[in-house]
C-alpha cells in the first residue's frame, strides 16, 4: 500500500511548472520518498509569497492588543503590507495596524515592528500600503509574528492587513 501512495505522490509531482521554469522532481517511475522530500525542499523554499493576514470582522472599537499570531516556517522577508477596510471607517482615530516580530515569545513580550499602516476615519472601501522598516523585514524560521491594533472607540469597523513575505 504505502509503495503505492509514493508511487502515486511521484507521478504527481514527477515535474512543476513555477514561475521560474520548468523543474523535475523525481525521475518517471522513481518511488523514493525520501528523494521527493530533498528536492521539494529548495523548490518550496523559492515558492513566491507567503502572506500573513488579519482581519477584525465587524466591530464597534479596537482594544489597543496584540493578536492573530502566526509562526514563520521558514525565514522570510516581509515585502509589503497592504491594509483595507470595508465600508466607511468611523472610529475616534485613525485606525493603526502593524505586524510585530516577536521572536519566540508567544505573547510577544519585546515586539520589533515589521510593518505598519494607517487607515484614516472615513475612508470608504479603499487599501492603504503600509511601510515595511526595512532593516526588520528579515524574520528568521520559527519566530513569532502578530497584530497589533488600535482605533479608539468605533462605530463602524471592519479592517484587513495583509503583508506578503518571500
Amino acid at each position: 500500500m504505502m509503495k503505492r501512495i509514493i508511487s502515486a505522490l511521484a507521478a504527481l509531482f514527477a515535474s512543476a511548472s513555477l514561475a521560474f521554469g520548468t523543474v523535475t522532481l523525481l525521475t518517471p517511475g522513481s518511488t523514493d520518498l525520501p528523494s521527493l522530500i530533498n528536492t521539494l525542499n529548495p523548490v518550496l523554499a523559492q515558492l513566491p509569497g507567503i502572506a500573513f493576514t488579519f482581519q477584525t470582522g465587524a466591530i464597534t472599537s479596537i482594544p489597543a492588543g496584540t493578536g492573530g499570531y502566526y509562526q514563520v516556517p521558514r525565514s522570510v522577508t516581509v515585502d509589503n503590507l497592504t491594509v483595507s477596510n470595508y465600508g466607511t471607517l468611523t472610529c475616534s482615530v485613525s485606525a493603526v495596524l502593524a505586524l510585530q516580530n516577536c521572536g519566540s515569545s508567544t505573547t510577544c513580550a519585546s515586539p520589533t515592528t515589521v510593518a505598519s499602516a494607517t487607515m484614516a476615519t472615513g475612508t470608504n472601501s479603499t487599501a492603504v500600503a503600509g511601510t515595511v522598516t526595512a532593516a526588520n523585514a528579515l524574520i528568521p524560521a520559527g519566530n513569532y509574528l502578530a497584530w497589533t491594533f488600535s482605533s479608539g472607540t468605533c462605530t463602524v469597523a471592519n479592517l484587513q492587513a495583509t503583508a506578503v513575505a518571500h
